[in-house]
């Protein structure tokens, strides 16, 4: 029996894979059907789609600060990049020392 499930629904590796793939692209009938069919049996797996889901959304986050130029949308003050450097300054010393 367990045999015709894993055929019917897959197994957890697959789902997982599966489930990492939908966030990339669209997946076919047969896929929407068995990861359906899975998530309805399987806790664990419904936890990793809401943990996906949780992921994806707080990368698009990310995705939105950056400019569409490539730089970030919020910038340091002149004030607090000099104080970055003055910081790390005596590490980069070091550095270059060893």
């Amino acid at each position: 029996m367990k045999h015709l499930m894993d055929f019917l629904a897959g197994d957890c590796v697959t789902t997982s894979r599966t489930l990492s793939e939908s966030f990339e692209r669209s997946l076919s009938l047969v896929e929407r059907l068995r990861l359906r069919m899975h998530l309805l049996g399987c806790l664990f797996c419904r936890r990793y789609r809401r943990q996906l889901q949780v992921l994806h959304r707080l990368a698009g986050f990310v995705d939105a600060s950056v400019r569409s130029d490539g730089e970030q949308a919020a910038s340091l003050s002149p004030d607090a990049r000099e104080r970055i450097r003055n910081a790390l300054a005596p590490e980069s010393d070091s550095r270059a020392d060893s």
